[in-house]
């Protein structure tokens, strides 16, 4: 959905709908999933300790969105995704390539 309002021709209408709608419900379901389900509750990752391709599409969807930035400032309301958040940039060659030159974002 975020692609189809950011690159809408009327994007001044669509994406501020999809940061209130889409964007919210997806957070919303994402956090109760990573705190109430057993295995997410055993670690920072989806799968607990271990981290898997599903972790990296949840950063990747929050960076794109722009709420990992800014001190976390777009999770203020979902500390468990913060905590996901944190432990894939955490992981020494993310961590590496988001303090290169390399990264532009």
């Amino acid at each position: 959905m975020f692609i189809i309002a950011f690159f809408s021709p009327d994007k001044e209408r669509t994406y501020p709908e999809h940061q209130q709608g889409t964007r919210n419900n997806f957070l919303k379901a994402l956090e109760e999933h990573l705190s109430r389900n057993r295995l997410s509750q055993a670690g920072p990752f989806v799968v607990g300790q271990r981290v898997t391709y599903a972790d990296l599409v949840i950063y990747q969807i929050c960076h794109d969105e722009q709420l990992v930035q800014n001190g976390r400032a777009g999770l203020k309301e979902y500390p468990r995704s913060v905590k996901l958040v944190d432990a894939v940039e955490g992981r020494p060659n993310i961590k590496a390539f988001l303090n290169s030159e390399r990264y532009l974002g």
